[in-house]
């Protein structure tokens, strides 16, 4: 032990007297580090994050970062790479790019022009001017201090705005943010008004010192990996939302507040918005045209990202281009709607959405990058009794959301379940609440039938009745992939790789009104097995449990939350080798997380026996993580104890 603090010693001292080669704001952090004992159990340790951003006219501001990270362990050498994610073409450019690693024998390397290089950013199906700038140095060991640089150019297509994520995996010393300040390379040519918002800081970050044009955060933890069941990171982690206020805007949206954005994006969207007639939906019901107009785009239209200038990441195509292109992301789907539905005589406005990526909050600051999704609102004069309609004071609206291809006409598809969005209109912006019944069920009800064979087979059939895209069945059989759907069959039923599996053809995937049936043969090795003087069946066909929560001594940050409105059936009809009975009849449980019930009879050598479940919206808030905890863990125990009820079976002699 005296050896090894030894060593520590050492090295500290040598990183105190070493930091003077590196760049002045840099030294005196790392100089004051050296003091201290780095934090046990991460891999790097980050001394440093400064952002300072300056408004420079017309929508373009200028970022300049500064970055120091301590290199603890070999896991975190990835602190050696530095990437910057811009919209490439006029939306942004990387002006500077230096790199330093003072390495602990004194050495400092840095970064060469050759170790910075651009890719394009995009992933699969979609193409963009996207770029992801990165530098990465060279000999970077445990030990090293290392130090990155940068200055940024941006313009981005919905006014200059941006929201910050002060936390990251490791811990950080010092975060701070300055708004409008003058370094270096930093020299605002106008003065604007910024206008920063925090959220979220509180547990998280208890010491900050927030002013009308800057921040300082200290003692940042790293982001838990080891706390399941949590809120998404935008509704739980702090964030600071940034955005310049320019009085007179050129080509940009104001961002003073929600109605003159709204009004922004309705002008911008409107003039993309032609009259097209894809099918003739004139001369028939408000229900049934718009019914067609879907179908037709269900059947016809890609969805596809194809971004040829930065603005296209936020402004949709024309409706004629998506017409004659036959593909779109979903602005430029909305524009295909909304053209094929002003030539019906109907009128339709953008929707603005937060999907897959945590909730639009009531209290959401005014930042135009909220958003990650567009959808349609219809204005209707009466009802057309359908359940993604919305009453409001502007009037009645129905929701489209014409991504969507596994969703009933007049539903929304569970993306947007507990969701808000924003209808913008001529005047303004009015916000929704996603009503409940909007949210297409999603249900999955399992019949698993056969035979037991002496050594304890199960041979027989199996059906599962898949209601939305629950478990992702209907996708996998409209794209026509057998061999990925028998894989999603076998996951879901929780089959081992013993068992044998034949699926017969899907009829009716893209009768999207209807469940989906997806049926086959069934054969499972040790279906029936002995346990002491009890007899076990296979869990095949059950649901679940909610992950193990494990025990820490320090306590949970993360609140605790867990959203499913699933509902999931098993039945089960088997015929039995021997004379069984079920050890337990009849039981049921009720959590904040699940209603769930099993009965099970015998007649004669027959099993006839139903597990059925609903998941509930579980939710525990800041200050109620241990209520939480304690919750979950009873839930997992109860449901545990329920499944090994259902499989066993006593002998009758």
């Amino acid at each position: 032990m005296r050896i090894l603090l030894c060593v520590f010693l050492l090295l500290v001292s040598n990183l105190g007297k070493g930091a003077d080669a590196l760049p002045p704001w840099a030294a005196h952090l790392a100089q004051e580090a050296a003091k201290a004992q780095p934090p046990q159990g991460v891999n790097a340790w980050v001394l440093l994050q400064r952002i300072e951003l300056a408004y420079s006219g017309e929508g373009e501001y200028l970022r300049h970062q500064y970055r120091l990270v301590r290199v603890l362990t070999e896991g975190g050498k990835r602190e050696a790479t530095f990437a910057l994610s811009g919209m490439g073409g006029k939306s942004g450019k990387v002006k500077k790019l230096l790199g330093w690693n003072l390495r602990p024998d004194g050495d400092l390397v840095k970064l060469e022009s050759d170790d910075v290089f651009s890719i394009q950013g995009d992933q699969e199906a979609s193409f963009s001017t996207r770029t992801v700038t990165t530098a990465q140095l060279s000999r970077v060991i445990p030990g090293s201090l290392v130090a990155f640089e940068s200055i940024e150019r941006v313009k981005l297509p919905m006014g200059p705005a941006e929201w910050l994520s002060p936390m990251e995996d490791y811990p950080v010393r010092q975060w701070e943010m300055t708004v409008g300040s003058s370094g270096m390379w930093l020299r605002p040519t106008r003065t604007v008004q910024a206008r920063i918002e925090v959220r979220h800081f509180l547990p998280w970050i208890e010491r900050a010192t927030i002013g009308a044009d800057s921040i300082v955060a200290k003692d940042l933890p790293p982001i838990p990996r080891d706390e399941p069941l949590h809120p998404h990171a935008f509704n739980a982690l702090p964030t600071v939302s940034l955005v310049f206020l320019d009085p007179q805007p050129e080509n940009i949206a104001r961002l003073d507040s929600w109605d003159e954005f709204a009004k922004w994006v309705h002008r911008s969207y409107l003039t993309r918005f032609q009259p097209i007639r894809p099918v003739q939906a004139i001369e028939i019901t408000p229900k049934a045209a718009l019914s067609a107009i879907l179908a037709w785009m269900n059947r016809e239209l890609l969805y596809k990202q194809v971004y040829l200038t930065p603005e296209r990441g936020w402004i949709p195509e024309f409706s004629e281009e998506v017409l004659r292109r036959r593909y779109g992301d979903c602005k430029d789907l909305t524009a295909c709607l909304a053209g094929a539905a002003m030539a019906a005589g109907y009128e339709p406005h953008p929707v603005l959405a937060r999907v897959s990526d945590g909730a639009l909050e009531s209290d959401l600051p005014v930042n135009p990058y909220s958003f990650n999704h567009v959808i349609t609102a219809i204005r209707l004069k009466e009802t057309l009794g359908l359940p993604a309609e919305v009453e409001t004071k502007r009037g009645r609206f129905l929701l489209i959301d014409p991504t969507s291809r596994l969703t009933a006409f007049g539903e929304l598809p569970q993306g947007h379940r507990l969701g808000r969005v924003m209808i913008c209109l001529e005047d303004g912006a009015e916000w929704v609440d996603i009503p409940a019944h909007a949210i297409q069920e999603q249900s999955l009800d399992v019949v698993i039938s056969g035979t037991l064979t002496e050594v304890g087979v199960l041979v027989g059939d199996f059906r599962i009745a898949e209601r939305g895209n629950a478990a992702g069945l209907r996708h996998e059989a409209r794209l026509g992939r057998p061999d990925e759907l028998k894989e999603l069959v076998i996951q879901l039923l929780g089959l081992t790789a013993t068992a044998d599996l034949d699926l017969v053809p899907v009829e009716r995937a893209d009768a999207i009104d209807h469940p989906i049936e997806v049926r086959g043969k069934l054969m499972v090795p040790r279906f029936l097995t002995r346990s002491g003087g009890d007899y076990l069946i296979g869990s095949v066909g059950f649901p679940g449990l909610l992950p193990a929560l494990p025990r820490s001594e320090r306590p949970r940050l993360f609140p605790l939350e867990s959203l499913s409105s699933l509902r999931w059936n098993l039945k089960l009809e088997l015929d039995l080798p021997l004379t069984l009975a079920p050890v337990c009849t009849a039981r049921s449980i009720q959590t904040p997380f699940r209603t769930a019930s099993w009965s099970a009879k015998i007649v004669g050598k027959h099993l006839s026996a139903e597990y059925a479940q609903q998941r509930h919206d579980a939710r525990f808030g800041p200050g109620k993580q241990e209520e939480g905890l304690q919750a979950a863990r009873k839930d997992r125990s109860q449901q545990k104890g329920l499944l090994e009820d259902a499989i066993s079976f006593t002998k009758i002699e």
